[in-house]
């Protein structure tokens, strides 16, 4: 599990907390694939870079972080695992008279290995104090 680990921690970091609006519907693909359950609704690809992108359109800038030791890998025999984090969130609005989004959540992503890569079957998350 310890392999497992480090390589979904990296894809967190590569693919999940630095998402890039040019691309996407391809990173939304990649990493959910054909559908995923977000918040308990299924979704396929196609709805998911539509709530994707009409969500990051909202903001001029933004950073997402895994605060350092608070990655819980939980496996589910070889090819899942859930993934729990806190994430330091921080949305800057085009907006300037709405209000900077900061804070941390708690993260929780059902994973699954795929195309010898981690994909996101389920994501659910919640404001942290």
């Amino acid at each position: 599990m310890g392999d497992d680990k480090a390589s979904i921690e990296h894809f967190l970091r590569r693919d999940c907390l630095t998402p890039d609006t040019k691309t996407m519907a391809e990173t939304v693909k990649r990493i959910y694939g054909a559908s995923a359950t977000i918040f308990g609704t299924r979704y396929d690809a196609d709805a998911i870079v539509k709530l994707k992108t009409d969500w990051f359109a909202q903001w001029a800038s933004w950073s997402l972080g895994l605060e350092p030791g608070s990655l819980e890998i939980t496996p589910h025999g070889e090819d899942r695992a859930d993934a729990a984090f806190a994430m330091r969130y921080d949305y800057v609005p085009k907006d300037k008279s709405a209000a900077r989004l900061t804070g941390k959540a708690r993260v929780t992503l059902g994973l699954v290995k795929a195309d010898g890569g981690w994909r996101i079957e389920s994501e659910t998350s919640q404001a942290m104090q």
